[in-house]
């Protein structure tokens, strides 16, 4: 009989293959098309890439002539405005080294040690981890 750590790596294993196996047949279906082109459409496609270039061209002439009027800069109203950002302190969040142990202490005086992030067989079956918060 399989241990239930035997069955997960045996299951592992198998759902790994798999995916090995998908992704390999995946890339020997992926073909690219390669077809020549005419002079036709290679035509047709350079019309149309220097219409864009003019099109564009013409828009940017466009921007070119575009004059901000930046006097409300400059208005007593604007320099009048006053700055009301407030500064964030930087602090540190949470503790240095989140696997130290975290003492607790308890209403009736004991102080109890917890290890956070490591493994425990105390009242559990091997193998099983316990994650405190």
């Amino acid at each position: 009989m399989l241990t239930s750590r035997t069955a997960m790596n045996i299951l592992s294993g198998l759902v790994a293959a798999t995916f090995l196996v998908a992704g390999y047949i995946a890339y020997l279906q992926y073909q690219p098309k390669t077809v020549a082109p005419s002079t036709v459409k290679s035509q047709d496609k350079l019309d149309t890439l220097k219409l864009e270039t003019r099109k564009m061209v013409s828009d940017l002439r466009q921007l070119e002539n575009i004059n901000l009027d930046t006097s409300v800069f400059k208005s007593d109203e604007y320099q009048s405005l006053q700055d009301f950002t407030v500064s964030i302190d930087e602090s540190t969040l949470g503790r240095d080294n989140p696997f130290d142990p975290i003492q607790i202490k308890r209403p009736n005086g004991n102080v109890d040690t917890l290890q956070t992030g490591s493994k425990t067989t105390e009242g559990q079956g091997a193998g099983d981890y316990m994650f405190i918060l």
